[in-house]
Formats: structure tokens, C-alpha cells, sequence
């Protein structure tokens, strides 16, 4: 038996399947990151339905993913102690689940949304900017360890607050159900919530896109169908692609699980609108 021209065989045989496994992987790749023009004319006609029922598309949408990934994420969970150790510091009881110090309160729910309360007297005038809300959120974030290179989603002003909201993404999709809101007062963090996934892993499985025009359509379709009117003209602001959770009331607890595609439609009045991605 010749070994030597069995382990030339042997060897050019491995080289043979690892260029073949680099070629699936890359073409995976590919695959998921490949991007598709939007319909121009279908959806134009679209905006013209839209139009009909008082609403208006004020975002551009030249292109769209064809497919994403299929994503298995896990939230991160917390315990009450440690967390009010650390925003608290020693000294804190714990009443009904509840960690208090003076003004100060931390609570866990669920084991994965962590909440911070300040308790403070308000005066007749919230003194802080939508600049300076920023930076007085990236500061509370940067001091209790949840600091993040991501710009905030929204600055917005809730009732007598300015609200910093982060939401969490995997690439250039977003992923519901993750978040931090910092409510500010002046130069205080008064409410602080934080529900984020701590690890998020890609499976090799792709699903195809829904096109724009067609989730726009849905649009109208709910409206016909929940019975929605409305009667105001009404702008929709955002349309995104990205991952959520069900969020049933059968699933309020989960904390780990796969997600699944979602257009994500923002209107101008802040109502959001979901609608289904995947195509079946």
C-alpha cells in the first residue's frame, strides 16, 4: 500500500471540502446580506391609497433586505440585591420587593426589567434641554455600568418630563422589547428602566422579506379591519425592519427565545404599527 499517495489524497480531499464550506458560508452571507430595490411603482401606488385615508409616507425607502436571519436572543437578568448595591450602596431595606434608601428605590420584575426611581420634590419648571438630557442619561449610564456607544433612539418630552430612550440592535436591525428609558428633571435621573438581551446568536436559517409596499398595504387592511378611522391627516415617519418577541400575555415572562421579523411603522402622533415580515 502506497501511503504517501494516500495521504496526498487525504490532504488534497480535506482542502477540497474546506474550500467547499468556505464557498456555503460565504454564499450564507451573501445571502443574508443581500438587498433588493423597492417596487418603486407598487409602492407609489401604495402612498397614494395611504393618502386616501389621511395619511402620508414621509421617509425614503430606495432598497430592502431580501432575507435576514433567523435570531435566538436571551435577556439579561438581574438580582435585586445586587443591583440595589449598586444604586444604593449599603444601608437600603427591602420592602415588598422593593429596595429603599432614603429617596432613592430599586426594583427587578420578571428578573429581567430592572427599575430605578428618585424621589424628589419637583419645582414649577423642568430647567434640562434635549442636549442636555443626553448627556445627563450618558453619565447615569457610564456611572451604574450600562453605559453604550449608540446615540439614543428618542429624546422626547412625556408630561413634565424629558424621556431618553436607547433601543438595542443586532446590525442595522432593531430588536423590540430591549431598552432603556431615562426619565430626567432638571439635572436628575428620576425613573430608570432597563430590559436588554444579553446575548443574541444567528441561526443558519434565512427568512424571506415581505416587500415595503406590501406591509404598507396591511396598513390599510388593519384599518378596515379594526375598524380604525382617521380623520386627522396623519404622517407616518419611520418604517424599519427588525426583530421582537410575541408579546402575549402568554409570554410575559420569557426570557430567552427566538425572535422574528417585523416592519416596524412609526407615526407621527407616536402610535407604532407592526406588521409581519416574513413571508409565508
Amino acid at each position: 500500500m502506497d501511503w504517501s499517495k494516500i495521504k496526498t489524497i487525504l490532504i488534497v480531499s480535506f482542502i477540497i471540502i474546506n474550500l467547499i464550506l468556505g464557498y456555503i458560508i460565504y454564499g450564507t452571507q451573501q445571502t443574508f446580506e443581500k438587498k433588493v430595490p423597492v417596487e418603486s411603482e407598487v409602492f407609489d401606488q401604495v402612498v397614494a391609497l395611504l393618502a386616501s385615508k389621511n395619511i402620508s409616507v414621509d421617509f425614503d425607502l430606495e432598497s430592502y433586505m431580501a432575507t435576514v436571519p433567523s435570531l435566538t436572543v436571551s435577556y439579561e437578568s438581574y438580582d435585586l440585591n445586587q443591583s440595589a448595591d449598586n444604586f444604593l450602596g449599603e444601608g437600603y431595606e427591602v420592602i415588598d420587593g422593593v429596595a429603599i434608601l432614603g429617596e432613592e428605590a430599586v426594583k427587578v420584575e420578571n428578573d429581567t426589567t430592572l427599575k430605578y426611581f428618585f424621589t424628589t420634590a419637583l419645582d414649577d419648571k423642568n430647567d434640562c434641554t434635549l442636549e442636555g438630557a443626553q448627556g445627563i442619561a450618558e453619565r447615569f449610564l457610564a456611572q451604574y455600568g450600562y453605559e453604550t456607544e449608540d446615540a439614543p433612539w428618542r429624546i422626547d418630552q412625556q408630561g413634565e418630563f424629558l424621556v431618553v430612550t436607547y433601543k438595542q440592535f443586532y446590525k442595522s436591525y432593531y430588536l423590540d422589547e430591549a431598552y432603556m428609558t431615562l426619565a430626567i428633571y432638571d439635572d436628575h435621573v428620576v425613573r430608570f428602566s432597563r430590559k436588554w438581551f444579553q446575548s443574541v446568536a444567528v441561526q443558519n436559517v434565512s427568512r424571506q422579506i415581505v416587500p415595503p409596499s406590501e406591509a404598507l398595504f396591511k396598513v390599510i387592511e388593519r384599518a378596515y379591519n379594526e375598524t380604525v378611522t382617521y380623520g386627522a391627516p396623519i404622517v407616518i415617519e419611520k418604517m424599519e425592519l427588525g426583530y421582537r418577541l410575541d408579546d402575549s400575555i402568554l409570554f410575559s415572562y420569557i426570557k430567552s427565545g427566538d425572535v422574528f421579523p417585523y416592519w416596524r411603522i412609526t407615526f407621527s402622533d407616536g402610535r407604532i404599527i407592526y406588521i409581519e415580515a416574513v413571508k409565508r
